[in-house]
């Protein structure tokens, strides 16, 4: 898995994958909404295929934190081995700070 520690231009009505490496060994992230937007947090168990819809979304409003000592399945526990995270701006372009090991 490829450690990250950035920001991530998240464009708005687009998914965008906040986690690294394609290995799926991602087990806890934390993401922080350093944007002026909201941002919907959505989990998959697939690298490349982002998700569907909005719909059971964590939402993060600006400064907002999920925080990385949580893990993916507690937070995302309807995705059977989740080890994605992607994001989505509300209405306009928005900045995900995201790390993880």
């Amino acid at each position: 898995m490829a450690a990250l520690n950035t920001d991530v231009a998240v464009p708005p009505g687009q998914w965008t994958r906040l986690t690294s490496g394609a290995d799926n060994l991602t087990t806890a992230c934390r993401v922080q909404n350093v944007g002026t937007d909201v941002l919907l947090l959505q989990g998959t168990a697939t690298f490349g295929t982002a998700p569907t819809s909005g719909a059971g979304s964590i939402r993060l409003w600006p400064g907002d934190v999920m925080p990385g000592d949580v893990t993916l399945a507690q937070l995302f526990g309807g995705v059977a081995t989740v080890a994605h995270v992607w994001a989505m701006s509300a209405s306009t372009a928005g900045v995900a700070s995201v790390s993880h090991a």
